[in-house]
């Protein structure tokens, strides 16, 4: 995630409505089509705690994703 903290502000657009609204989040997963059913699972699970962390809240934030403000 290190690596892309520094990639990402060049890719992105000001003009992109997750961009205005600070809703970028870097993910730490590389291929999601290859993964097995549970990892898999442990994918879902931190998207949609990086979605909704008031609903779901399984403790991912910071080791398999962040909040990236721009």
């Amino acid at each position: 995630m290190l690596e892309l903290m520094g990639t990402v502000p060049a890719l992105l657009q000001k003009d992109w409505p997750a961009v205005t609204y600070n809703r970028v989040y870097l993910l730490d997963e590389l291929d999601v089509t290859a993964m097995d059913a549970p990892a898999l699972v442990a994918a879902m699970e931190d998207i949609a705690e990086l979605m909704y962390p008031g609903y779901f809240v399984f403790g991912n934030e910071g080791r398999t994703w962040t909040s990236f403000g721009v």
